[in-house]
């Protein structure tokens, strides 16, 4: 079924917009100008996907989707303004599930305007899936559609104002923009990154490297982590009906069905895509498919706020391919093991590196019995999903799928990093505690916490330095209470050499310790 998957606005009125489609017809009618340029909407078909749009029960979008007059100017992130009818016509023919289509509403920003400057269109932005955002943020959810807390939507609203007024965040989409129209696409993206010479590989990496860490649109995102985790040449190892075949498998129904159908249930209930059957069946089934697919880990509670996120970004079967490439290359799949003993083994060195990067912190968090494993177990199954603000963890999700599972502790640690001080000037216990379980939550500038990632990975001090900069830096804090905190990262102690030396250093004692488990469990089963 088609989604709407972004709106425009110029002045609060729809200029452009996103639908992503599902493979099949799309059940749009097309006709041309007089001059046989462009593809312009005369009609949608009656029961197809882009007339379903139209009965969605978000007036919003009834009220802009696919209208009648409305200019086709892109497919899967590649212009078309330029070519002829037949031209566009064989592009979204052609193009590679799932298709996106940018339309543009010529009543409310001019093709002219359009073209005089393509970046025009990331002028005044929300995003949405589904919901329209603004509308969402009215009613108290965030710009994913995620049921939020005054308080939340309050400090949301607040960076989303600070966003827009970012010249910087314009230029960074139109050169998301560009790079997508000089390189093919994300069809030709994947051939340089994935198919190509090392040389021209490690070309197209320095290209996208600061394009990832000043953060993916969310209307090429769900297409980037596809083409970052290579999903292609993985899927490629297996036959084409292979995801259908596990569905219809009947050898999985038993405890894992159980353990999953309970999950589902509690996965973000605040997300109206969840409340629906829709959304339950999707998660359901990508969950079952990957049991099938690794039995070896099977189902895992965490698996399911992971997935909840796919599906609601890709299609139910893209969503089950990057779970499988997550779990074989950028997560430990042992962390979502029946044992755990990744996510063990995990903890134990994370907690050693804690000692080693904050042994202030660390020190104090001993002092009082607190251990921080308490949060940060959580930050590693869910990879931030149930802690930092979502916008935010998708940042962290665009440097994962970039540089690698290392990403996840350097994110960890810079969580703590920003929390630091505030925990170390508590005066009680109860206060500590509180405050070490809400670490990450107040993160709502996403940029400010992806460029402190990335320079703490890097080494890199980014303090303020002149007088100027301070006072900068200062009124920003005044002003704008969401923000992280404008420190700059401690150095790095560590490499992920040293994450895979600390892991095998631990992993016998966190086995010795499971066998011992088991041998109880079975003595109290006997």
């Amino acid at each position: 079924m088609a989604q709407v998957k972004r709106k425009q606005y110029e002045d609060d009125a729809v200029a452009l917009y996103d639908v992503e489609f599902a493979p099949g017809p799309l059940g749009i009618q097309f006709e041309t100008g007089f001059y046989g340029h462009h593809a312009l909407v005369k009609g949608l078909v009656r029961g197809s996907q882009a007339s379903r749009l139209l009965q969605s029960e978000n007036h919003a979008i009834q009220a802009h989707a696919i209208q009648t007059g409305h200019v086709l100017v892109a497919v899967n992130g590649v212009d078309v303004t330029a070519d002829s009818f037949p031209d566009v016509m064989r592009s979204i023919r052609s193009a590679a599930h799932p298709r996106v289509l940018r339309f543009l509403d010529p009543s409310v920003l001019s093709l002219d305007q359009f073209h005089h400057d393509p970046a025009q269109e990331l002028v005044n932005r929300y995003t949405l899936f589904v919901s329209v955002a603004a509308h969402e943020l009215s009613c108290g959810s965030d710009e994913y559609g995620f049921a939020k807390d005054d308080k939340y939507i309050l400090k949301h609203r607040q960076q989303l104002r600070h966003q827009r007024e970012k010249p910087a965040r314009y230029k960074h989409e139109k050169q998301w923009l560009e790079l997508l129209q000089e390189n093919g696409g994300f069809d030709g993206l994947q051939v340089s990154l994935h198919e190509s010479s090392e040389d021209e590989s490690t070309h197209v990496r320095e290209l996208l490297q600061p394009l990832v860490v000043g953060g993916i649109p969310s209307a090429y995102r769900p297409a980037m982590w596809l083409l970052l985790a290579n999903v292609a040449t993985y899927k490629a190892r297996f036959p084409l009906d292979y995801y259908q075949s596990l569905l219809h498998r009947e050898d999985h129904r038993g405890s894992t069905v159980d353990d999953i159908e309970k999950d589902v249930g509690r996965t973000y209930p605040e997300h109206t895509f969840f409340q629906a059957e829709r959304g339950k069946v999707e998660l359901t089934n990508v969950l079952l498919a990957y049991a099938m697919h690794r039995r070896e880990i099977g189902y895992c509670q965490s698996m399911n706020f992971i997935v909840g996120i796919l599906v609601l970004f890709l299609p139910e079967e893209d969503a089950f391919w990057l779970l499988a490439v997550l779990l074989d290359k950028f997560l430990p799949w042992e962390n979502y093991s029946r044992s755990m003993v990744g996510a063990q083994v995990d903890q134990i060195v994370f907690k050693r590196l804690v000692k080693l990067q904050a042994p202030a912190l660390s020190a104090m968090l001993e002092t009082h019995g607190i251990d921080i494993e308490l949060v940060s177990l959580q930050w590693f199954l869910c990879v931030f999903l149930c802690t930092l603000p979502l916008e935010t963890a998708l940042r962290v999700w665009d440097l994962l799928l970039f540089y690698g599972q290392e990403v996840v502790f350097d994110a960890a640690l810079c969580v703590l990093q920003l929390g630091e001080q505030d925990i170390m000037g508590v005066a009680s216990h109860a206060e500590l505690f509180q405050r070490v379980r809400e670490l990450g939550t107040e993160l709502h500038d996403a940029d400010a916490f992806a460029e402190f990632v990335h320079a703490f990975m890097q080494n890199e001090r980014k303090a303020p330095t002149g007088p100027l900069d301070q006072l900068v830096a200062k009124v920003t804090r005044f002003l704008d209470k969401s923000a992280a905190p404008a420190v700059a990262p401690s150095p790095k102690l560590y490499t992920f050499d040293d994450i895979e030396q600390w892991r095998l250093e631990a992993r016998p004692q966190v086995e010795a310790n499971e066998r011992e488990m088991q041998r109880f469990r079975e003595t109290c089963a006997e």
